[in-house]
């Protein structure tokens, strides 16, 4: 096009159809000829800067098809009706896709900051209503203000908030993520940024769950098995972790359902310490036996169930698990919600484990650690270490149940390190340690202060669960006496080969009680 002939077309105001509507006498511009251009002007404020704002935008004026004047419209209607018209002008509903309209109105949520209440939410509420008599969407997800830790507004000009970035790379974008979802901001309440509360989550939920998620692979499961297939096994701590999961598949998802999201996400967190701080630390001797649908294969399926629930809160996360503990699927995010037939522990456990009530097995597990969590105490206020062993834990109440199940009663035993469990005491405190220290139980507790600090040195140099290693142990006669006198409990309870008493003092020198001894360790 002339550029003479484009310059005068714009400062008619003519778009590309009206110009290539005209004759093409119209649209010649001969040489030499006097041609007036009258500029629609533009509207500029007092500065000459352009500015499309009133009054100056009411100057303009641009030439109509019909061979009016346009000119803006003084009447303007309030920009709020117009978001709030979303519902169905997001469809270019009544103009087209009514049956899909009809089918997905009103939403099934939203989610927006608290302060839309009073605008956007608003506006949908009172458009929906005059236009179809209901309301726009039907559940809301509204959130509070994140304040600064001191409680002020955020600010850059104050510079009182963490860069991002840093709380990224120190403690992963999912840690941050979980911290926001299960705090108040998420009930349209303010919260007080901590990073404490972040670093909180990073260590307790999520590294907790990796740490879970690396010892599973010290022990991967042999038996392939579906997703969502809890393996039949009938030990007390397998059964009991399934019912947890059980539980917490329910908890999540009638909190999903309600789109209560700090509510779905609190459980999981105790989900994972009680995974970590009482299934796999009581079952770690279950872990080195190969024991068909027994700890491995539930801690595998635990894991990617978790995953599961994890997903909508700790995407990575929930990935990593999904992926190394061997889910089925190209991914966690494409993989079904885990669910029961109808969410109910009592009901899963009957249907896998045959157990006529299943609410038992959680409740006889409370009892127990109840029980285990008093007797500690009892310990630490005797300051008596949980290595040495004790002969006789004694409980006032009767707890019938308990007596009746071998394995809660080895549980009890083991956790505390007690030999013997008294219910029906006749005491006068809830229950009572026999504090008595003979002369074989002082030699037990030296005994696993030296498996202890074996662990600690095979832990120190790297190895592996399964690697044979060879002990040496400096030390004098009294001591060599120890030593052979346990010498094959040892070798099993931290895998060694052999045992060298040897007159070398290098290595790692520990005092118990009367003994001395330096150990070192090599592969």
């Amino acid at each position: 096009m002339d550029p003479l002939l484009a310059l005068s077309a714009g400062a008619q105001g003519l778009g590309r159809d009206e110009i290539s509507s005209r004759t093409p006498e119209e649209n010649t511009l001969k040489n030499a000829e006097v041609h007036e251009l009258s500029f629609v002007p533009l509207p500029v404020n007092g500065e000459f800067e352009l500015d499309l704002h009133r009054p100056y935008i009411d100057r303009v004026a641009l030439s109509c098809a019909c061979g009016g004047v346009m000119r803006r419209i003084p009447e303007v209607f309030d920009c709020w009706f117009e978001s709030g018209s979303m519902p169905f002008a997001a469809s270019h509903f009544p103009f087209e896709k009514k049956d899909w309209f009809k089918n997905h109105f009103p939403g099934d949520f939203v989610a927006e900051y608290i302060a839309q209440t009073r605008t956007w939410f608003y506006y949908m509420h009172a458009v929906a209503g005059m236009l179809f008599g209901s309301v726009p969407f039907r559940n809301v997800v509204t959130t509070g203000t994140i304040l600064a830790e001191d409680g002020q507004k955020m600010s850059k000009s104050k510079g009182n908030f963490p860069n991002p970035a840093l709380i990224f790379d120190r403690y992963g974008v999912d840690a941050l993520r979980f911290y926001l979802l299960g705090s108040q901001v998420m009930k349209s309440e303010d919260l007080n940024f901590s990073e404490k509360g972040v670093k909180d989550v990073a260590n307790k939920v999520a590294s907790r769950a990796e740490n879970v998620l690396a010892f599973y692979e010290l022990y991967p499961a042999k038996e392939a098995m579906k997703d969502g297939e809890a393996p039949a096994s009938s030990h007390v701590l397998d059964r009991w972790i399934v019912a947890k999961l059980s539980a917490l598949v329910g908890d999540v998802s009638s909190a999903m359902d309600a789109y209560e999201l700090d509510r779905a996400v609190r459980p999981i967190a105790t989900f994972i310490d009680d995974l970590s701080t009482w299934y796999v630390r009581r079952s770690r001797g279950r872990f080195k036996r190969e024991e068909k649908g027994g700890a491995r294969e539930t801690l595998r399926y635990a894991l990617v169930e978790l995953s599961k629930l994890c997903a909508p809160f700790m995407p990575f996360l929930a990935e990593d698990i999904y992926i190394r503990a061997g889910g089925r699927g190209e991914s966690v995010h494409l993989a079904e919600w885990p669910a029961c037939a109808d969410r109910s522990t009592s009901s899963f456990l009957r249907q896998f484990f045959g157990v006529s009530d299943g609410a038992s097995v959680l409740s006889d597990m409370e009892t127990v650690r109840e029980i285990v969590s008093r007797a500690l105490l009892a310990r630490a206020k005797a300051g008596i270490k949980v290595r040495q062993p004790l002969e006789t834990l004694a409980v006032k109440r009767e707890e019938a149940r308990i007596q009746a199940q071998a394995e809660l009663l080895e549980l009890i035993k083991d956790e505390i390190n007690v030999k013997n469990v008294v219910f029906g005491a006749p005491i006068q405190e809830e229950m009572e340690l026999d504090t008595r220290i003979s002369e074989a139980l002082k030699k037990e507790g030296q005994f696993r202060e030296v498996v202890r600090a074996v662990q600690d040195l095979r832990k120190e140099n790297n190895f592996t669960p399964d690697t044979l290693a060879v002990l040496s142990v400096a030390t004098d006669d009294a001591g060599i006496v120890f030593i052979k006198e346990h010498e094959a409990a040892l070798k099993e309870a931290t895998t060694l080969s052999a045992i060298e008493c040897t007159d070398s003092a290098v290595g790692e020198k520990i005092i118990i009680d009367e003994f001395s001894f330096v150990l070192s360790l090599t592969p």
